[in-house]
């Protein structure tokens, strides 16, 4: 049950299957109506979190599988939404859901801000910014090689209008959290505005059906860069502030230390010699085996984090829902059961050495959060681990 499960104990209800409240066993405060509104921001704050993995999955996916020809690497986003594109219905149906998410993540910032005009400029811009990309799929470009017409001039001007937007509200809430967060933000700008240029160079090419090598990876770092900022800068507005971020993510920071060099080496070499790495793909066998083993083991990963997010701010120990069955469901899940699987989906089986150097990580590290956790829980802790169903995993 570990990764980043390390409370602070102090007289908080210590919450789940076989454990005892820290409190005496005196029954838990029950949280009144204004206790509960508190929650309101914070359900909305997450919504900042799923609107950028759902946009940078429906990328990732609709160009890898539903666009025959379709190059991530040197074609456009836009490219999947453009008009006669086999992909665009799925990506007007995943803009409409972004907007939603995007317009509610803007009102939880509204919401937090109180009266801060820095955050409430902030939540504006940010609900500016997913309108603006909702009005966007009714101008879309037309596939390469066409001569450009009022939707393509259309959809050029409301890109610069989502940059303008853009670097203005990652600059405020730079301003707003300050320190760190504001030279990642700093750096986030300079990526959109240097990758945006380099990718604006190419709209001839686009036009005239000409090759635009490396184009795609040029223009997903312009993309993907704010959309990461609004998961990180949501996290960060999620965050208690009483809280050590370190409590949160545990052991992660060293597994992760060994992890990700391993994992950019790879991706480097997968993306240069993709031969190297392939499975075979597609096939049917394998293709359907991996999603019977890819889908419950993102919800596991998505269970578990949701789980993490919501109770260790709150110091609660964790010992239900995947933490019932295993000590470490984040690292498990994510290693055994997502990784490999998405890999062989994806052509290649990087994944799975991957996934084995992660849970390897997990074991290495895990067991000095586990011994914090025991002087943290004590006997709770204790039976916690005698009644997980597979402790050793």
């Amino acid at each position: 049950m570990a990764e980043g499960n390390v409370a602070a104990g102090n007289g908080n209800a210590v919450e789940g299957i076989g454990t005892v409240p820290e409190n005496g066993g005196k029954k838990p405060t029950v949280r009144n109506g204004p206790d509960r509104q508190k929650d309101v921001p914070r359900i909305l704050l997450y919504c900042g979190i799923i609107a950028s993995v759902l946009y940078i999955l429906t990328d990732v996916i609709t160009a890898e599988f539903f666009y025959p020809g379709y190059s991530y690497v040197d074609q456009q986003i836009s490219e999947l939404s453009a008009i006669g594109a086999p992909t665009r219905p799925i990506w007007v149906g995943m803009t409409v859901l972004w907007t939603a998410l995007v317009v509610m993540f803007g009102l939880g910032v509204w919401l937090k801000a109180n009266k801060g005009l820095t955050l409430r400029l902030t939540a504006i811009l940010l609900v500016s910014w997913g309108l603006v990309g909702f009005t966007w799929m009714f101008f879309p470009m037309h596939q390469r090689g066409t001569v450009e017409a009022g939707t393509d001039i259309m959809h050029i001007a409301l890109a610069a209008v989502q940059v303008i937007g853009m670097i203005s509200f990652i600059s405020l809430g730079a301003a707003y959290l300050k320190g760190r967060f504001a030279i990642y933000s700093i750096g986030t700008v300079v990526a959109v505005l240097a990758f945006g240029a380099w990718t604006g160079t190419q709209a001839s090419a686009i036009a005239a059906g000409q090759a635009t090598p490396w184009m795609g990876i040029v223009e997903r770092v312009t993309v993907y860069s704010p959309t990461i900022w609004v998961l990180v800068f949501a996290s960060m507005m999620l965050k208690n502030r009483s809280l050590d971020i370190r409590e949160l993510i545990g052991s992660g920071r060293k597994i992760g230390k060994l992890t990700i060099p391993f994992l950019l080496v790879g991706a480097t070499l997968n993306i240069l010699f993709p031969a190297w790495f392939s499975v075979g793909m597609p096939n049917l066998v394998l293709g359907g085996i991996s999603v019977l083993v890819l889908v419950p083991g993102v919800v596991v990963w998505l269970w578990s984090a949701y789980l993490l997010l919501t109770r260790v701010p709150r110091h609660e120990l964790i010992t239900t829902g995947p933490y019932a069955v295993v000590k470490h469901p984040l690292y498990t899940g994510v290693s055994l059961l997502v990784l490999p699987w998405l890999g062989f989906l994806f052509n290649t089986w990087l994944g799975l050495p991957i996934g084995i150097i992660l849970y390897i990580g997990c074991r290495i590290y895990a067991p000095e959060e586990e011994r914090e956790l025991t002087k943290r829980f004590g006997t709770a802790w204790v039976d916690y681990t005698r009644k997980v169903q597979i402790p050793w995993l």
